[in-house]
């Protein structure tokens, strides 16, 4: 109970998809929160999906904010990597998510004064590749 297995799109093995994972992939703040205060010994870390990401990443690729903090206060792993080495921060820059990116920060730096939005928004992907042209 709590994982659900379906066929991978590249090559029909079964991926995991462990129910932490899912409320972060789908933005169910209210499960995230039950599963994390329920009483049920919860892998905050059970990586789901093709890419093998954890609900923390996956929360940032899907720009579930809140389930992302959620996550967060929790103690969830910043640094880890998907199978392709990317990690939350990374998918919250690919997403363009300043709120995002700025709890990530705040979480790893809580004593630092954050940037403000615009400053942070320059530093994102497309704005360096529109300043590059």
């Amino acid at each position: 109970m709590g994982h659900k297995r379906v066929g991978d799109m590249a090559g029909g093995s079964p991926v995991r998809h462990p129910a932490l994972w899912m409320a972060a992939a789908h933005g169910r703040t209210e499960r995230a929160l039950q599963l994390l205060v329920g009483g049920d010994v919860v892998d905050i870390e059970a990586r789901g999906g093709a890419r093998g990401c954890t609900p923390l990443s996956e929360a940032s690729l899907q720009g579930n904010l809140e389930v992302l903090e959620l996550l967060l206060e929790a103690g969830a792993e910043i640094f880890a990597r998907d199978c392709k080495g990317a990690t939350a921060l990374h998918y919250a820059a690919f997403q363009e998510s300043c709120a995002s990116a700025m709890s990530i920060y705040r979480t790893c730096h809580p004593s630092t004064q954050l940037p403000n939005a615009n400053t942070l928004r320059a530093h994102l992907p497309s704005q360096h590749a529109a300043a590059q042209r």
